[in-house]
Formats: structure tokens, C-alpha cells, sequence
């Protein structure tokens, strides 16, 4: 099987907080933790000061770096038992249901 389901998360317009940025990014993240061999370790390697700045910040650009790009960038990607790499699909629908404002800084 050469694809791997890492995360998926879905955004509700009767859930609003579930729908912003931060939120969709901390729910993948927490789903890839448990789903990628190493993500956990090369996503706190970091530094939990520095993820926590981010958060605060939540820039959607600097979020996706700090939590996507630098720990995937870190770690092997996923194998099967045969050692084919694997396709890592991340799952995000209802996208259309965020609030304009968090949708924005999501597609920019």
C-alpha cells in the first residue's frame, strides 16, 4: 500500500473555533504526532518556547512552517514493509466553512 492516511480534519460553520487557522493546524499536527515515525520528536526539537510563540502569533505562514515544514523536512518520510515510500495524504474539508477572515490567511 503506498498511501498513508496522516491526518484529516474537518471545519463546521456551526463550530467556529474549530474552524480558524490555529486550530486546523494543531489538530493535524496532533494527528501526525501519533500517525509519522519522528514528527513528535522532530516537531519539539524546536522548542516548546518557540512552537508556543507561534501559536500566539498565529501567522498561518509561519504556523505551516513551524509545525509542517521544518519537523517533515527532519524526518524520513513514511515506508512500506517492502521500503516503498509512502504518500502521505492530509485530509482538510469543509473549507468553504471557515470564517472569511481565518479562510483568507488559510489560502494566502
Amino acid at each position: 500500500q503506498r498511501d498513508m492516511l496522516g491526518a484529516w480534519h474537518f471545519c463546521m460553520h456551526s463550530n467556529p473555533s474549530k474552524s480558524t487557522v490555529l486550530a486546523i493546524i494543531l489538530s493535524i499536527s496532533g494527528m501526525l504526532e501519533v500517525t509519522i515515525p519522528g514528527y513528535a520528536q522532530a516537531l519539539h526539537a524546536q522548542g516548546d518556547a518557540v512552537l508556543q510563540e507561534a501559536k500566539s502569533k498565529a501567522d498561518p505562514m509561519e504556523l505551516f512552517e513551524m509545525f509542517f515544514l521544518t519537523p517533515l523536512s527532519k524526518i524520513d518520510p513514511p515506508r512500506d514493509c517492502d521500503g516503498n515510500l509512502k504518500r502521505l495524504i492530509v485530509i482538510l474539508d469543509a473549507i468553504d466553512e471557515m470564517i472569511l477572515k481565518e479562510m483568507s490567511g488559510m489560502l494566502a
